[in-house]
């Protein structure tokens, strides 16, 4: 099991990272376009997260220890070991899935440089293989991570996004990740149009293209949406596109019905369960030709009853 020990860290310190933003952020989303033209046009998904508003909301103050267990574990040796303060670190991250179904992640840092990341990583591995050969070495925009026999690498756009691609041990998929893509995913007129829709501006923002597998299933050829976190309530909205009116109609209706069954298991949270009415009060879902739409808006308040009454504390 040694031999995950610092793949394992590794994920850890980067799962907290894309959730963790500075205090003082301004909202900014030139990450995007900083990224944009690296994603090709096969990709499946891309999701956006706008740090300073996360950081500026109630619901995140609240619910960091719940979720994320910031005050023990890795996260605590990370920032022990590097003097590293995680939540002052990041400010946006975005996450592309490709079209194999695998991850990259591109982190736009704040105070956390290419050197000082490299410092901080060979600290970590050093750490979970006292008992290897630990060395790190940098190429132009990649930095290869060795251990004993084993290779991992991370890459850097302009000094200032860190770019995670896959597991981690794979140069040429990082590559791709750092390289401009032929055709660009932004580019499609299916894409286009869903990214006009889009307030790029909100917390959180998605988008899922796959019209190849949709046409032979019942899942929606598109789906994209926003969350917003804005003077103490929680807003979304999510919009499903499928290949025809009738697949339309059969997902709004099986949507629907999922509500109404959720409705009737509020009783079973307790305590929480006032809150979880409200919340499932405010969904609202409806179609219009081959799109259904589904919208939301709760307070922060009653999701954050709902979130610390089910997910344990750590």
């Amino acid at each position: 099991m040694r031999v995950f020990a610092f793949a394992r860290l590794m994920a850890t310190f980067f799962a907290i990272a894309f959730f963790a933003v500075p205090v003082a952020a301004v909202v900014d989303t030139s990450l995007w376009g900083i990224v944009s033209p690296n994603i090709p046009d096969d990709a499946k998904a891309v999701l956006y997260l706008d740090g300073a508003s996360l950081k500026s909301s109630e619901l995140l103050r609240q619910l960091k220890p719940t979720l994320f267990g910031l005050e023990h574990g890795a996260a605590n040796d990370v920032e022990r070991i590097c003097s590293v303060d995680l939540v002052a670190s990041v400010q946006n991250a975005l996450l592309v899935i490709t079209h194999d179904e695998t991850p990259n992640v591109y982190v736009e840092t704040a105070g956390l440089d290419k050197k000082r990341i490299t410092v901080c990583i060979k600290a970590l591995a050093t750490r979970a293989h006292e008992h290897e050969k630990v060395t790190v070495t940098s190429k132009g925009s990649i930095v290869q991570v060795a251990i004993g026999s084993r290779n991992y690498y991370f890459g850097w756009i302009n000094n200032k996004v860190l770019v995670l691609a896959g597991s981690l041990d794979d140069r040429d998929r990082l590559s791709k990740a750092l390289t401009k893509a032929k055709k660009r995913f932004d580019a499609e007129p299916n894409i286009t149009a869903a990214l006009a829709k889009l307030n790029r501006a909100a917390t959180l923002w998605g988008l899922f293209n796959d019209p190849a597998t949709s046409r032979k299933s019942e899942k929606p050829e598109q789906l994209f949406g926003v969350l917003n976190l804005v003077t103490g309530k929680v807003t979304a909205e999510v919009r499903a596109v499928f290949a025809s009116d009738q697949k339309a109609s059969t997902a709004e209706q099986s949507s629907n019905s999922g509500l109404a069954d959720a409705k009737k298991e509020i009783g079973k949270l307790g305590s929480a369960g006032p809150a979880a009415s409200r919340i499932l009060g405010g969904v609202k879902i409806v179609r219009t030709a081959n799109e259904v739409v589904g919208t939301a808006a709760v307070a922060q308040s009653d999701v954050i009853d709902v979130v610390q009454a089910v997910v344990p504390n750590n």
